[in-house]
């Protein structure tokens, strides 16, 4: 049996981040999570295999609690820490800061400039600014580089070589220790990977999934 794919979007974007993924795939059964970033939160619990694609934040949160039935992640634009820890690579902790510290005042502006710089400037509905502070925080703090080190399914990690808002030390590095990774990167791809390169995604993971 095909395996359901778990959608999981990253921070400042919602379930529809993955209209075009899903365009591309109409054949596979999927599922979408939603953070609650601009309403309720939303968490399927799909029945037996599930390969769990994430974006960005949401592969960090799958690899830090994967659901039942896993046997696999797909890392998009991922990471498995995204600040500069101990010397590791990683985004300046001075600009979660200051994220952080706007985000109370200005929820849509935060929101915005950091979707801008992804290269996505559409409009958007509320913000819960609850919802999006307390996973920045999680962004600033979370560490799972033992956690991929221990990680023993299949991981496939998807990068862009333009990226905005990983450094390339970031990319390189992530998940360096992980068994069973495999890599693939598109050379003028940036952040928003499953909007801007749905195809090419949905390629790399249907011959990673045939090839498990």
């Amino acid at each position: 049996m095909t395996p359901t794919l778990l959608l999981i979007h990253g921070w400042g974007f919602g379930p529809a981040f993955w209209d075009a993924f899903r365009a591309a795939l109409p054949d596979l059964p999927m599922e979408i999570v939603d953070l609650g970033y601009f309403g309720p939160a939303s968490q399927p619990e799909p029945q037996g295999a599930v390969i769990v694609v994430g974006h960005s934040t949401g592969a960090l949160l799958a690899l830090r609690s994967p659901p039942p039935g896993c046997v696999g992640l797909a890392a998009i634009n991922g990471f498995d820490h995204f600040v500069s820890l101990d010397g590791a690579p990683g985004v300046a902790p001075r600009l979660l800061d200051r994220m952080i510290a706007r985000l109370p005042q200005d929820t849509v502006g935060t929101v915005a400039d950091f979707r801008t710089r992804c290269g996505d400037p559409s409009p958007f509905a509320t913000p819960n600014p609850d919802t999006l502070g307390e996973h920045l925080q999680l962004l600033r703090s979370m560490d799972e580089r033992d956690g991929a080190a221990r990680w023993a399914l299949p991981l496939l990690n998807l990068s862009g070589d333009r990226d905005p808002i990983l450094p390339a030390e970031l990319r390189d590095g992530a998940f360096a220790q992980t068994p069973r990774l495999t890599r693939a990167s598109h050379a003028d791809a940036g952040h928003l990977l499953p909007v801007t390169h749905p195809s090419w995604c949905a390629a790399r993971l249907r011959d990673w999934m045939q090839s498990l």
